[in-house]
């Protein structure tokens, strides 16, 4: 899929001169494997095509990392969706429990139901406010923090995926003119 974008790279590229294709492939190559951290002092004897596989294979990488994020982050979200579920479940083995011990006290007295009732229901609610809010502030604080690595992520995916479609065109137009020279020598 070649994006308008594509088409003002390929036709920048096209223009240019072997050599001039050449240097800005071997430039654009080094500012990938710069982000990446990789010394290309270290080995200064590289030649273009070793310099544009080991820029795809970094990508590659980088593109396994990002799923593996999003892997992570959908992890996480469903065991915070399960501790919401084991604490609603709590609350409601609870409350259960706590109608239980009302209805034996009620048999007791009037005043004595009156008063647990009371007091079970304040605590209920305090209990289930509290764990309201500790669900509430605890699920707010990983899903903004999962939504901002996940939108992260997804811009670094879609660059990743650009800067391959680019390369993968590139490489595809640098073989065809290879091929186009050769049919022109014989």
């Amino acid at each position: 899929m070649i994006i308008d974008g594509d088409n003002e790279y390929i036709n920048e590229i096209s223009s240019l001169s072997s050599i001039d294709v050449s240097n800005k492939l071997n430039k654009e190559c080094q500012q990938i494997l710069s982000k990446q951290n990789f010394e290309l002092t270290s080995l200064p004897n590289l030649d273009l095509n070793q310099l544009s596989l080991i820029a795809l294979h970094s990508l590659y990488n980088q593109h396994l990392t990002d799923e593996a994020k999003q892997l992570y982050n959908e992890t996480v979200i469903r065991a915070l969706k399960q501790e919401y579920e084991l604490i609603n479940d709590e609350k409601n083995d609870f409350i259960e429990k706590s109608n239980e011990l009302l209805e034996l006290e009620r048999l007791h007295s009037t005043q004595t139901i009156n008063d647990l009732i009371e007091k079970y229901e304040i605590q209920l609610r305090m209990n289930s406010l509290h764990l309201k809010e500790e669900n509430k502030k605890l699920l707010d604080d990983q899903f903004e923090q999962l939504g901002k690595e996940y939108y992260q992520l997804k811009r670094d995916f879609n660059e990743i995926t650009t800067e391959n479609e680019l390369l993968k065109d590139y490489n595809a137009k640098m073989y065809h003119e290879k091929l186009q020279e050769n049919g022109k020598r014989f």
